[in-house]
């Protein structure tokens, strides 16, 4: 009786620890279970937020980079440009124009100014400075030849205040260069032998604070 009471004993005893060693084995299996969960959702997160900076480094990169390429086109502009002046400022442009008609010899110049109108692009509200577009200006005169034309046109570019689209060039002939031209130009006189009509667009860039100079309503004389 007394062999089958320690069987009995052994028996509950050995039936307890397995009972113990799996609920302990349950018990680390979840405990490792939310662990592992807790591990997945923070890196997870972590993921997340390395996402979120690669996308703000990538758009700070590209913003960079667009800098970059206005910079270098500016520097290639101003590389051309004679007037370091980008106001649309009419009384200048008047002046270049003055000097200009004197140099190449031109007769009867005139220029027609435009209205002059702000950009209301979205891109350039936060800009620091008022963008003014005078679209079809127009400039008619008469010249020796057409060499004498473009090289005017060249020049106006270069020197005048702002930024000048040149958007076309009429040019019509109006008599041939003769023996008796030549000794005109020679004799200091000046043989007009090209009716010339341009129009192109005049762009200004002036800080908010100030008022880019406004075009007269009239046709003018330089």
């Amino acid at each position: 009786m007394s062999k089958y009471k320690e069987l009995v004993k052994k028996t509950v005893k050995t039936a307890t620890s397995a009972a113990i060693s799996v609920g302990v084995m349950v018990g680390v299996y979840i405990g490792v279970s939310m662990y592992a969960d807790s591990v997945a959702n923070q890196k997870k997160e972590v993921e997340a937020k390395l996402s979120a900076d690669k996308g703000l480094r990538d758009s700070l990169d590209n913003q960079m980079n667009k800098s970059g390429v206005a910079e270098k086109r500016f520097a290639e502009i101003q590389s051309q440009r004679t007037s370091a002046n980008y106001e649309a400022n009419f009384e200048l442009l008047t002046d270049v124009l003055r000097g200009t008609k004197q140099a190449y010899r031109f007769a009867n110049l005139r220029i027609k100014p435009a209205e002059s109108l702000l950009s209301d692009k979205s891109d350039l509200a936060n800009f620091n400075y008022n963008i003014s577009v005078r679209s079809r200006m127009k400039i008619d005169f008469q010249a020796v030849s057409d060499m004498h034309v473009f090289s005017f046109l060249e020049e106006l570019r270069a020197a005048a205040p702002g930024l000048i689209r040149i958007d076309m060039v009429s040019l019509k002939r109006t008599a041939d260069m003769l023996d008796a031209s030549i000794s005109q130009i020679a004799s200091g006189s000046t043989p007009l032998l090209v009716d010339v009509k341009v129009e192109f667009t005049w762009i200004g860039i002036a800080p908010k604070e100030k008022k880019a100079g406004e075009a007269k309503p009239n046709q003018t004389k330089p």
